[in-house]
């Protein structure tokens, strides 16, 4: 018990000042950020099982999923790069404009460009040709997307408003499924209520950012543009790599065995594992941008903190993991009426995602980038989604929804091995761990 109590003393006293104290905050915020961000597509599930039918339901996550890649392409690693610069310089509000007025012009032609490719994969894929609807009504997420400023107030570290934002953006187009999904034929509504979402909350969100922080949107230059694009290659390949794993599993199995009944399971497995995830990585988020300012104060304790804080969030992970794999066929019952062997087995084999995942945005994200590996992380990244895709295929063909829930957590495992040598090797980092 004296053990345990001093366990809870020493990670109580890291917050005990008030720059920690403000970290706390943003911790706060981001899970309930992210928390809204995955559980409020958990409250539609049963809903959309029941009203549009299992099969559609997975036809519907498999347009979404594929939407989702062209959000990768308008962020641009910029939740990274963008975020990282403003918490350098967040006191110097003309740098802080000019990163803001070259990130928001980048974002937008770079949705500009994602526009023109998924006019075109819609147009020559047949899988998706076949889905053509559902998928172009879902060009709203990315132009919202592509203006909402979420990078800006993590890199100020001031995530209360946007927080609020996200939750309406979010909970608005629940209510409206609710009142307007009624059948089968209602299945476009979903995402169209999806996309005014967040087109009216990134143009909002934008315009208050700019008043709030007092910020000048800038005249854009063609060469700042290319040149911060280019700087920001490598963090846009790292996200693509992310993709290979996190998001590449659902539509490979939409085309590799047709049946988007058993996409429906998959993705609903994966929803599991994500809010646990991603709700844990809340912290990671929120501390982030604070260590890489730490890390120009003073690097050695920063590191000193660095290292103490990953055992404590290590095991707060693992008790995550544990949770989930003993309690899922319980909460299965509770939230679907019954049970789903596919699902539950699904969980289980993905829950170690939880602890390894974890730890791979600690030490890769908050770790690799704030020491400036980025390309280090990058490659590792893209190594650890092509481990995936190669296995995701070979699997996903004998086994199906199994076989890419063990590719995926093979692939998180191979991530987080290159991600600790290559920390250590280049930072001692684990010296006197």
């Amino acid at each position: 018990m004296s053990e345990l109590k001093r366990f809870f003393n020493k990670f109580l006293h890291i917050f005990s000042n008030s720059e920690h104290k403000r970290i706390a905050i943003n911790i706060l915020y981001l899970t309930i950020l992210n928390g809204i961000y995955f559980i409020s597509p958990l409250i539609l599930i049963p809903y959309l099982i029941k009203t549009i039918g299992s099969e559609m339901y997975g036809i519907y996550i498999f347009s979404w999923t594929f939407i989702y890649y062209f959000i990768f392409i308008v962020n641009y690693g910029f939740d990274y790069s963008s975020t990282r610069e403003i918490s350098i310089h967040k006191y110097d509000i003309d740098k802080v404009s000019e990163i803001f007025s070259v990130t928001f012009y980048s974002r937008l032609f770079l949705l500009l460009v994602s526009i023109v490719l998924l006019f075109l994969c819609v147009f020559f894929i047949d899988k998706l040709n076949e889905n053509a609807k559902l998928i172009l009504l879902g060009i709203g997420v990315i132009v919202g997307q592509s203006i909402f400023p979420t990078w800006l107030f993590q890199g100020m570290e001031e995530m209360k408003f946007i927080t609020i934002v996200n939750s309406i953006i979010r909970i608005l187009p629940i209510v409206l499924v609710f009142i307007f999904v009624k059948s089968t034929k209602d299945v476009d509504l979903i995402i169209l209520f999806q996309s005014i979402g967040f087109v009216i909350g990134g143009i909002f969100s934008h315009f208050f950012a700019i008043k709030h922080f007092n910020l000048k949107l800038l005249k854009p230059q063609i060469h700042v543009i290319k040149n911060y694009l280019i700087s920001s290659f490598g963090l846009f390949f790292s996200t693509i790599g992310i993709s290979l794993y996190r998001e590449t599993n659902t539509v490979m199995l939409g085309f590799l065995t047709n049946n988007f009944e058993l996409v429906g399971f998959y993705a609903l497995a994966d929803k599991f594992i994500r809010i646990m995830q991603l709700i844990a990585n809340s912290f990671s988020q929120a501390i982030f941008p604070f260590f890489g300012h730490s890390l120009i104060d003073n690097r050695k304790e920063a590191i000193i903190k660095f290292k103490k804080i990953s055992i404590y969030y290590a095991i707060f992970l693992m008790c995550c993991s544990i949770g989930l794999y003993i309690s899922i066929p319980w909460l299965l019952n509770l939230y679907l009426g019954k049970s789903y062997p596919e699902i539950i087995l699904d969980v289980r084999i993905m829950t170690p995602v939880i602890l390894v995942g974890g730890l791979n945005y600690y030490f890769g994200v908050v770790g690799l980038l704030n020491f400036n590996h980025k390309n280090a992380f990058t490659t590792f990244v893209l190594i650890a989604g092509a481990f995936n895709l190669i296995f995701c295929y070979i699997l996903g063909i004998r086994y199906l929804d199994i076989g890419a829930a063990i590719s995926l957590t093979m692939a998180e495992l191979v991530l987080l091995g290159l991600i600790l040598f290559y920390l250590n090797k280049k930072e001692n980092i684990f010296k006197s761990f």
